[in-house]
């Protein structure tokens, strides 16, 4: 059986091909493999050929032991660099393999925000992340599911099963979609197309709509953007989602609304007061209290024009439009006591002027807003808790990653890395060797076990991997750290 060498000593003078060429020659090639030349010729030339052959060193006759040895061991030290160097880069790999998905997402959302890139860098981009830009056309749609009183864990394998069935109805199409979902509540689906079929998405959507009536009680609202065939027209697709989502509050709700078909229906039927309760609607999701109150004093200094000054007109308005911030609002539909300190309606119905209604309508979206960041932090605080008790308990394990934690609390991948960061400040990464690294500190101070015991016990199974960790976080190496205490 054929060996493969790592360290070759040789003498320049050999026969067939001289030592000089054997060593270019493996340098060339893709294997490390060490070599030490040997020579009766000591000139100055000889050593800088040496060196461009990739030599580790070069020994004159007669050779000193000593020498030798010293050779051996800086050939053996280069083994062990590369060879760390190696599984650094392995370990690398795999840690972006295991993120690409949110990486793609998270990419593929800033294309849809608006990137100053061109097309060719676009590609570029995506093409590094892995992710396949096969469609001459391209279309956007948002939806908005109605979860209900769902619970969070409820909502995560809903979002898994609907993601699952628009994949599997985009198929039947053939088409290929993305979906994203840019924070808890809104979906979008990126779809490719090969052929230029506009009516292909409204299909997809309605089939995927009927089909999650048939097997749940839920449902959602969506709107289709402009079809594109530019990657750089994807913003402007994705806005024209929103507005036909928007609209969709106008064109009858739970529907699919399309954009093509919101243009048609305005030259035929403009829109007055009812595109204000969708834009306040809108407004209200938003964190800017200015652009609320923005939203509503438009919305009232139109509405005083339309109605003439009819107050009665009025009252109906704006009860018209709380009805419809609280039904886009559903997690604070079904919670009203908690969220406002008295009954929204009975405080519309007791005003007198309009000028007190739109103070009334400002000050409900004020509380609506503290309430939905109050259900946020508490949902998160209490979810991320679940998942350090999870890592606590499993920090042993060395393949232990972002996606396995996540599974186990009942969270997708990319909702879950943004929230943890949210509420604990670091990564997951960095909160995992934050623990290992703790719990190697405990150990060492015991003085029982062996560092590369340790190291195994705490979820490295590289004890190299270890000591750069601990010494990044502890600012000493693992066995100085030992000495210290």
């Amino acid at each position: 059986m054929q060996e493969e060498p790592h360290i070759i000593i040789t003498d320049i003078n050999i026969p067939l091909i001289d030592g000089m060429e054997l060593a270019r020659r493996f340098s060339e090639r893709e294997k490390d493999i060490q070599v030490i030349l040997i020579t009766g010729f000591g000139t100055l030339d000889y050593a800088r050929e040496a060196i461009k052959a990739g030599t580790v060193d070069f020994l004159l006759k007669p050779i000193e032991v000593d020498e030798l040895l010293n050779a051996l061991n800086k050939a053996i030290e280069n083994i062990k660099k590369k060879a760390e160097e190696l599984a650094k880069f392995q370990r690398m790999e795999e840690i972006l393999q295991e993120n690409l998905p949110i990486l793609q997402d998270r990419y593929l959302l800033e294309v849809l925000e608006g990137v100053e890139e061109s097309e060719e860098e676009l590609l570029r981009h995506f093409e590094k992340l892995n992710y396949r830009i096969n469609g001459k056309y391209f279309r956007v749609a948002v939806f908005l599911p109605d979860f209900g009183k769902m619970k969070i864990n409820d909502k995560e394998i809903f979002q898994f099963a609907l993601q699952n069935m628009i994949l599997e109805i985009g198929n039947e199409y053939l088409v290929e979609c993305r979906v994203l979902w840019k924070n808890f509540s809104e979906g979008i689906v990126f779809i490719q197309m090969k052929d230029k079929e506009s009516e292909t998405a409204e299909r997809l959507m309605i089939k995927v709509r009927d089909k999650l009536q048939t097997f749940s009680q839920f449902d959602f609202q969506a709107g289709i953007g402009y079809l594109v065939d530019d990657l750089k027209k994807l913003p402007q697709c994705y806005q024209s989602a929103v507005q036909a989502l928007d609209y969709s509050n106008i064109y009858g709700r739970n529907h699919v609304t399309v954009i093509d078909n919101v243009l048609v229906l305005e030259e035929k039927e403009p829109v007055h007061l009812e595109k204000e309760i969708a834009d306040v609607v809108h407004f209200s999701n938003m964190e800017g209290i200015l652009d609320i109150r923005h939203a509503i004093g438009n919305y009232m200094n139109r509405l005083l024009i339309a109605s003439k000054g009819s107050f009665f007109c009025i009252q109906k308005e704006c009860i018209k439009l709380l009805s419809e911030v609280l039904t886009s609002s559903p997690e604070i539909r079904w919670n009203v006591e908690e969220c406002f300190r008295e009954d929204p309606y009975v405080a519309l119905l007791h005003c007198r002027e309009p000028l007190e209604m739109q103070s009334i309508l400002l000050d409900i979206c004020g509380q609506m807003r503290t309430y939905k960041q109050r259900q946020c932090q508490k949902k998160g605080k209490r979810v991320i808790e679940k998942a350090k008790q999870y890592i606590k308990e499993h920090y042993k394990e060395e393949q232990l990653n972002l996606s396995q934690v996540s599974e186990a609390i009942g969270l997708s991948a990319v909702y879950f890395c943004s929230l943890f960061k949210e509420e604990t400040g670091h990564t997951f990464v960095e909160y995992l060797n934050m623990v290992r690294i703790e719990q190697a500190k405990i150990m060492l101070k015991a003085g029982d076990k062996k560092i590369y015991q340790i190291a195994l016990e705490s979820g490295y199974s590289n004890p190299s991997y270890f000591y750069e960790v601990f010494k990044k976080f502890t600012g000493k190496r693992p066995r100085e750290y030992a000495e210290s205490q």
